[in-house]
């Protein structure tokens, strides 16, 4: 059972040891409304009624493209924090709950999800600053367009600052990026000191 775990464990990592240029490639690839295996699959799979989009050439899906793909590759980070989240919380906890009759969601909603709680927040704080920072899957899968429909703040300041050199307004681009992403921070580490202090004076 432990090696299957391991072997699970694993096969989920690969999206995260995966380099961000080369999961825009291949999702590149794959988002291709031309030769690319998914429009095939909606082609095949609805006897050619249905006609798939020009994925990363339509403004209302070049967005969702980059969404996809980042979810794809980071997913599995988040899952891997809450599995060691659930192998932190003590087996006594949980049974003595079960021996006073808490059912399945009582357990899940009422005892592991308030535990799990601190894992998460980290996890969100993480991803949330991920998404500031997200460029290279834009660049790739996008280059920001149609238009300006798929641009990030990371894209619009690089598109500002290495394109029409306007570097006054880039630099107070990161300046305000810098500051949005203390507040949320500290907003962050506020809820988890509260969680903290609630649980001591308990």
């Amino acid at each position: 059972m432990g090696r299957q775990r391991s072997l699970w464990v694993t096969l989920f990592m690969i999206p995260i040891m995966i380099a961000p240029v080369v999961a825009g490639f291949q999702f590149r690839v794959i988002f291709n409304d031309t030769f690319g295996p998914l429009n095939y699959l909606i082609k095949t799979l609805s006897g050619g009624l249905i006609t798939p989009p020009a994925w990363v050439a339509n403004p209302q899906t070049s967005l969702l493209t980059i969404m996809i793909t980042d979810i794809w590759q980071w997913t599995p980070f988040m899952l891997l924090l809450i599995l060691a989240g659930l192998e932190t919380i003590s087996v006594e906890v949980l049974e003595a709950a079960q021996v006073d009759g808490a059912s399945f969601w009582q357990l899940l909603w009422q005892i592991k999800l308030p535990l799990l709680l601190p894992v998460l927040l980290i996890g969100i704080l993480i991803r949330t600053m991920d998404v500031f920072k997200t460029f290279d899957l834009v660049f790739l899968l996008t280059e920001g367009g149609p238009g300006s429909s798929s641009e990030t703040v990371a894209f619009y300041t690089y598109v500002n600052g290495f394109k029409f050199f306007s570097m006054g307004y880039t630099a107070a681009l990161a300046f305000i990026q810098l500051i949005i992403i203390t507040i949320i921070s500290q907003v962050f580490l506020r809820l988890q000191r509260r969680r903290g202090a609630l649980y001591a004076s308990r």
